[in-house]
């Protein structure tokens, strides 16, 4: 699962499954995907793209074999809400029987990170099952949660383009 968030509005958390048997591929397409879009670059970020650019990614990458999920906390502090949002993820994919969580490297919060998840698992008793990595956004499987959280938080029309890829919503 490769995570990232959106601070617009509520705290939303996107984490997008992809199988561990898809990721090669899935990550080859997303870097195809990208080098189709104008300009060199070395990641996606959807808050700083154009929306010409945003619908020619999301229309590239909305055939590929992955789903979705989005948390949404209505907690006005956003280190509570973050906080939240990362135990119930935990929490989900100990019951959905994951192996690894990706969630993009915030230096701010890596601290807060950390303590969160390594807490989860160890309640869970999940630390064996479940790893994590802290990474850079360059790795092109975490501009689709960056995609889907940025799209999740805008108006019904971004959000109805992301729909096809999001199996939940929890709302917290």
């Amino acid at each position: 699962m490769f995570v990232d968030e959106s601070k617009r509005g509520p705290y939303v958390l996107a984490a997008v499954i992809v199988a561990a048997s898809e990721v090669g591929g899935v990550r080859a397409a997303v870097k195809r995907a990208a080098g189709e879009l104008p300009g060199s670059r070395r990641r996606v970020h959807f808050q700083a793209e154009s929306d010409a650019v945003r619908r020619k990614f999301l229309g590239a990458v909305s055939e590929l074999a992955i789903t979705s999920r989005v948390y949404v906390a209505r907690e006005r502090n956003e280190l509570q809400s973050r906080g939240l949002t990362l135990r119930t993820l935990v929490r989900d994919l100990v019951d959905m029987g994951a192996s690894m969580v990706v969630v993009e490297r915030d230096v701010s919060l890596m601290v807060h990170d950390e303590r969160v998840i390594k807490t989860e698992r160890a309640r869970l008793h999940a630390q064996e099952d479940l790893r994590y990595e802290l990474r850079e956004p360059v790795d092109p499987l975490l501009w689709l949660p960056d995609a889907i959280a940025w799209a999740w938080c805008r108006d019904r029309a971004w959000r109805a383009a992301v729909a096809g890829l999001v199996q939940d919503v929890i709302t917290l």
